[in-house]
């Protein structure tokens, strides 16, 4: 005996089937969206409070600002890579506040980056460390007098080099727009001074940034869509 055919039931399954099938599709496509956002750019501006240690004059510490434009790369693991490029006034001050140098750098910090919970969170602390390199650009003092002339009187060195240190976090803000906001301490490594020993930069920044989705790389096989 042929079973009855049940129309009723029969549009019951193929909703069941679509819904399934959308559902699929829907994961699918969050899932190619996340891939698209693993590397992101934007700007970020910041304040700093820095000094030079031992130095005879500037060794208490100033405030000054920075700003630039960042690329971050956040696999599907918990480790990223973000890279700065960054206009950066740090240098110190006198002890009573009466005279400053200003150290003028072009900054390029290098940080590996490990976020304390995986992606699909609109909010992710992270843990940042990784070196830098600064070109000098220019010292001036408060009255924005050169103090660093060229030659033999040379006081300041062209380069500087050391580690950042920082944590912070990441929040979603909108579809693939992201606030990034961090705290951290430069550690510079290198004499900084050319007629004196043991002078280098110390610096406490608080950057803000947004990030905005760029493309998506594959480790794998190393290409950038």
């Amino acid at each position: 005996m042929k079973e009855k055919y049940n129309h009723k039931n029969s549009l019951t399954t193929m909703k069941r089937s679509a819904y399934f099938l959308l559902m699929i599709a829907l994961i699918s496509a969050g899932r190619q969206a996340t891939a698209q956002e693993n590397v992101s750019f934007g700007p970020i501006v910041g304040v700093n409070f820095s000094r030079l240690t031992n130095h005879p004059i500037y060794n208490d510490w100033k405030v000054g600002n920075s700003a630039g434009i960042f690329i971050n790369y956040s696999g599907e693991s918990r480790l990223g890579v973000n890279g700065q490029l960054l206009y950066s006034r740090i240098g110190g001050e006198s002890g009573n506040g009466a005279s400053k140098g200003h150290l003028d750098y072009i900054q390029i910090p290098i940080m590996g980056t490990y976020y304390l919970n995986g992606r699909g969170n609109a909010l992710r602390p992270k843990l940042m460390a990784g070196p830098y390199v600064g070109f000098l650009v220019k010292a001036v003092n408060e009255s924005n007098v050169n103090i660093n002339p060229e030659g033999a009187a040379r006081a300041y060195k062209g380069v500087d080099a050391g580690a950042a240190l920082g944590a912070g976090l990441n929040y979603s803000i909108k579809n693939k727009v992201w606030l990034n906001a961090d705290l951290r301490y430069n550690i510079g490594l290198t004499n900084v001074m050319a007629n004196a020993s043991d002078v280098h930069n110390r610096s406490w920044g608080l950057n803000v940034g947004l990030s905005f989705p760029l493309g998506n790389y594959s480790p794998s096989t190393g290409k950038f869509r």
